[in-house]
């Protein structure tokens, strides 16, 4: 893969990926729910879900899965019913946004999982996968399965930088709301819209 290729994907990736999208959205509620380390940590699953489809184009999985309608919609339902119940789950737990100072955060795994979920689940991703990264990629540059995993973890690395920094500044929003009142109470509810409105924009996305 030569160097120029790896320029313009950069340069023409860059721009999606400051989009805000469901990842970002998920990630700065977190920042402002929980602080900077739940941010983060939300970051390094949704980073993780990028590497699980870099895995699954090199494998070839993710045009097998792209092909097949059962596949995809059996991926679909299932990211929708889990952040659905994430959400239900959220609105239920008062204890989840208790803001204090020092922003304690709770169950590290459950944040991990929930934003590797919104990445690796997320039909649009499958679809960055399958149609736009292997345009960078060209046979004559030798093995494609390594330019895929170039190109994927490199796509992977830019969004964790990308993102972390949404993670960074939105923790310090929330340490500035974090003395209004009932501010808690607001977050719980925002974050449980976030989660439900995802899993419902999966639930009724379409294959295109």
């Amino acid at each position: 893969m030569s160097s120029f290729s790896l320029l313009m994907f950069c340069v023409t990736v860059l721009p999606l990926i400051f989009t805000p999208g469901p990842d970002i959205l998920y990630i700065t509620t977190r920042g402002i729910g929980q602080g900077r380390r739940a941010a983060l940590i939300s970051t390094s699953g949704v980073c993780a879900g990028y590497v699980a489809h870099t895995m699954m184009a090199v494998a070839g999985l993710t045009a097998i899965l792209y092909a097949s309608e059962v596949l995809f919609n059996a991926v679909r339902y299932a990211g929708a019913a889990y952040l659905l119940y994430l959400g239900v789950k959220t609105l239920r737990s008062k204890a989840q946004f208790e803001i204090s100072g020092d922003h304690q955060v709770h169950d590290p795994r459950w944040l991990f999982l929930t934003g590797m979920a919104t990445s690796v689940m997320n039909p649009k991703g499958i679809l960055l996968f399958f149609a736009y990264l292997p345009q960078f990629v060209s046979p004559e540059a030798g093995s494609i399965p390594m330019q895929l995993f170039i190109v994927g973890m490199l796509f992977t690395l830019m969004c964790g930088i990308v993102y972390g920094t949404y993670a960074f500044f939105s923790s310090a929003i929330g340490q500035r709301l974090s003395k209004a009142p009932r501010f808690a109470d607001a977050m719980r509810w925002l974050t449980a819209s976030v989660l439900m409105g995802l899993g419902l924009r999966l639930l009724f996305s379409e294959r295109r």
